[in-house]
């Protein structure tokens, strides 16, 4: 049994430790202006908070098109569940198709 990480834009989170996977609506600013409101796949865990009952959120990816964040997220609770006891990370890709780097064990001497 390995360890599955999911790829985040500022590093990595231990699939074990997300404790929901969501779509957020966000709105970005640009330039001092609100632009169009984007859909987030975002990651919530618990762990690492720093004071009990608050969660650390981390986006995966995003999107114009809420439906369209909604099937990332189907597809990446779909690969946590497949993946669950491998060793490797998860990545979303900029497309929306989500790949998988295996990480391969040592063999015993």
């Amino acid at each position: 049994m390995g360890v599955l990480w999911i790829s985040t834009g500022s590093g990595a989170i231990r699939a074990e430790e997300v404790a929901e996977v969501a779509v957020a609506k966000a709105s970005r600013v640009i330039g001092g202006r609100i632009g169009r409101d984007q859909f987030a796949v975002v990651l919530r865990s618990f762990r690492g908070s720093q004071t009990s009952g608050k969660t650390v959120s981390r986006t995966v990816w995003n999107h114009a098109d809420e439906s369209a964040a909604a099937v990332v997220a189907r597809r990446l609770i779909e690969h946590l569940i497949v993946r669950a006891d491998s060793a490797g990370t998860l990545r979303v890709l900029g497309s929306g198709e989500i790949e998988f780097d295996r990480v391969e064990r040592e063999a015993a001497d």
